[in-house]
């Protein structure tokens, strides 16, 4: 008994002898590289950023005794990404705007005439191409944009200041940013760096750095990226075509405010509201109707305008999405192939009314929708009834809705208006609200008007 009370014994202070020697183990962060990653990512991408300087002649903006003195050269730099081994760089249309001459410098040093073969003033986006012999080009490999997390770490690479190649090191702040669906970061971003790279830990291009918020001039830790894919298929396009092509639905679309969706009963305030589905588009092909309400596309949720129109932007021309729809408060998908859209698709709408009264459209003047009104407001003829609004007094309450002259009122309180007689009657029986209709620029919308 004593000896195993002894063995006991010594095997409990051999277990306090060993863990008085540990060395204590903390888990690590999996946010944290402490290997050479960070070295590893910075010394890949910097080979495939460059530094753009550009030439242009500007107006002196004095005059001298009378006379305009002549166009002042100035230069300006920036920085760009190489996306293919035949030298296209992508880069900001600011960057090189305006400009007569165009170098580009690579991380070797070798120095590179280069030409703008299109550009995107939009989203500030400029393609490029190197002329000459085209050697020491690394591309670099593009990642899906959407699949960033807030807090992940991000480089920049750039050269800001004209100071040479920097890589600054920061997280993802925020997505969506703005109406442009920027990637905003705090990794340092300064004039020179737009339009160079946003890096992930894989090393891949998620963004090209574009613009910062700061009021000294400088970085504060408030940057911007226009994503890479919204980047990406608008310098396919570029490089393809040597234009833009946008791809579009062929709808109209509205944000569903409160107001609205109680106004028509809508089964959700979430999502975008289909206002108008136009004829011969994709949307109508597919079977979207007027009032369905987009809720997703590709999975993803939309709840905004700009969202809609992103998503459809960056699927680009000839490309299916699927399109999770309500309507009358069902779950449909539809899956539509966007074609481009079409080069003059706007059509001059229409404006007036009738005589003053006293109901929620007081103040507002129409006239019949007829051969006069359609040739001196240019309306298009697939407009088959309606009141042509004319005038808008001005205390009228539907100056407050943003009803103004041109505009041709299609239905009131979901009813066709057929004749300035059936806009009349229904006008009259309208107390506390009205729901109004609405041809504008070749397209439909939804005003609401309360008391």
């Amino acid at each position: 008994m004593f000896i195993k009370y002894y063995s006991l014994v010594i095997c409990f202070w051999s277990l306090l002898i060993t863990n008085a020697h540990a060395v204590p183990t903390y888990p690590q962060s999996p946010l944290l590289p402490y290997d050479d990653t960070l070295a590893n990512v910075a010394e890949q991408a910097v080979k495939s950023v460059v530094s753009i300087h550009s030439t242009m002649l500007r107006q002196h903006p004095l005059d001298f005794f009378g006379f305009r003195s002549a166009p002042v050269e100035q230069t300006a730099g920036g920085s760009g990404v190489i996306i293919s081994k035949e030298g296209i760089i992508l880069t900001n249309n600011h960057v090189v705007a305006d400009a007569k001459n165009i170098k580009v410098t690579i991380y070797t040093g070798h120095t590179f005439q280069a030409e703008v073969i299109g550009t995107d003033t939009n989203n500030d986006i400029a393609v490029l191409k190197l002329k000459g012999k085209l050697t020491n080009l690394i591309p670099i490999k593009i990642d899906n944009s959407d699949n960033l997390r807030l807090c992940e770490f991000v480089l920049a690479v750039g050269n800001p200041f004209d100071i040479g190649q920097t890589v600054t090191l920061g997280i993802i702040s925020a997505k969506d940013r703005l109406r442009d669906g920027f990637i905003q970061t705090d990794a340092a971003i300064n004039r020179g760096n737009s339009g160079g790279a946003l890096v992930n830990m894989d090393g891949k291009l998620v963004g090209i750095n574009t613009m910062i918020l700061s009021r000294s001039g400088g970085s504060v830790g408030i940057g911007f990226a226009i994503p890479s894919n919204t980047a990406k298929p608008i310098m396919e396009s570029i490089v393809k075509h040597g234009k833009v092509i946008t791809p579009w639905l062929g709808v109209t679309i509205q944000t569903i405010t409160p107001e609205l969706a109680d106004a028509m009963k809508l089964s959700s305030e979430l999502g975008v509201l289909l206002s108008d589905v136009l004829d011969d588009t994709p949307a109508k092909k597919a079977g979207l109707k007027r009032d369905d309400i987009v809720i997703e596309i590709n999975n993803k949720p939309i709840t905004t305008g700009h969202q809609l129109q992103r998503a459809v932007r960056n699927a680009g021309v000839d490309n299916r999405i699927n399109v999770k729809i309500l309507r009358k408060g069902k779950k449909i998908t539809k899956t539509i192939k966007l074609a481009a859209m079409p080069d003059s698709k706007n059509e001059h709408s229409q404006k007036t009314v009738d005589k003053e009264d006293t109901s929620l459209l007081r103040g507002v003047l129409v006239t019949a929708l007829d051969s006069k009104s359609r040739s001196k407001y240019q309306i298009s003829k697939r407009l088959k009834h309606g009141v042509v609004v004319t005038k808008i007094m001005p205390r009228s309450p539907a100056l407050s809705i943003g009803l103004v002259p041109g505009d041709v009122i299609v239905e009131l309180n979901r009813k066709p208006l057929k004749s300035l007689d059936s806009y009349h009657k229904l006008k009259r029986k309208t107390d506390r609200r009205i729901v109004l209709r609405v041809y504008r620029q070749g397209a439909h919308l939804y005003l609401v008007l309360s008391r």
